[in-house]
């Protein structure tokens, strides 16, 4: 099943020369697909909407990446395929080019993977994972949705009326009272006046972790978003530094 919100992939120590610090989220979107890849993929997606004995089940396939098979796209590309082996869970195989590339391209966005490695986890999601508003204990996270609702995080968190309870948050989290955490989370959550942003599909999100160095009392909350009868499920790539 998928990792719980914020676990930490791996204990290894972060790189000796870190980049310089991304912005808290960015948004990239994903390159144009072709026609015949955007046919290809709009099959996927009905064939994924089907029930009953048709019904796909839910799914994770994992893969890493190290930094020298990063470096030579052809030798990533291979290696991809033959750690995640989609074509097991996943129909039309036409469409499996354009989940590998997507993949690939959601790899290459992480701030670093060229220096660790990086954590490969494809999913099918039939239910809401992480509701609750949360930080991930990772030195970066990048997220994309191939098909279906995207992460949701904070659209203005510098905001007066956001500001002041997301620094209470933050503090409560790093002295482990997770129940005032919570609570606060939910009257964030409750208030009118707070709104969200959310990803697009193909729209990669990269939000910081809580192990940036020197930053680690600044990452941005962030949810999934809640699946309903309409949303059925979500196709969801995620990638973390090793």
């Amino acid at each position: 099943h998928t990792q719980p919100c914020g676990q930490h992939i791996s204990p290894s120590a972060l790189p000796l020369t870190m980049p310089p610090p991304p912005p808290p989220v960015k948004r990239i979107a994903l390159p144009a697909l072709a026609k015949h890849a955007e046919d290809a993929r709009e099959a996927m997606r009905a064939r994924l909407e089907r029930t009953g004995n048709e019904l796909i089940a839910p799914f994770d396939a994992h893969a890493f990446l190290p930094p020298h098979v990063l470096a030579d796209r052809a030798h990533a590309a291979a290696e991809l395929r033959a750690q995640l082996r989609l074509e097991y869970f996943l129909s039309p195989v036409e469409a499996l080019d354009a989940v590998y590339d997507d993949t690939l391209d959601v790899a290459a966005t992480h701030a670093t993977a060229h220096l660790e490695g990086c954590a490969i986890t494809v999913s099918l999601i039939r239910r809401t994972m992480c509701p609750l508003l949360h930080v991930d204990y990772v030195n970066q996270r990048a997220f994309c949705t191939l098909l279906g609702r995207g992460t949701e995080w904070l659209a203005d968190p510098k905001a007066p009326e956001v500001e002041a309870i997301v620094s209470v948050i933050q503090k409560a989290m790093q002295h482990q009272d997770y129940t005032t955490a919570n609570n606060l989370k939910e009257k964030l959550i409750m208030d009118p006046r707070v709104t969200f942003n959310s990803a697009s599909e193909r729209e990669t999100v990269l939000i910081r972790g809580a192990k940036w160095p020197g930053f680690e009392a600044e990452a941005p909350l962030h949810r999934s978003p809640q699946l309903s009868h309409q949303d059925k499920f979500r196709l969801v790539v995620k990638v973390d530094g090793v």
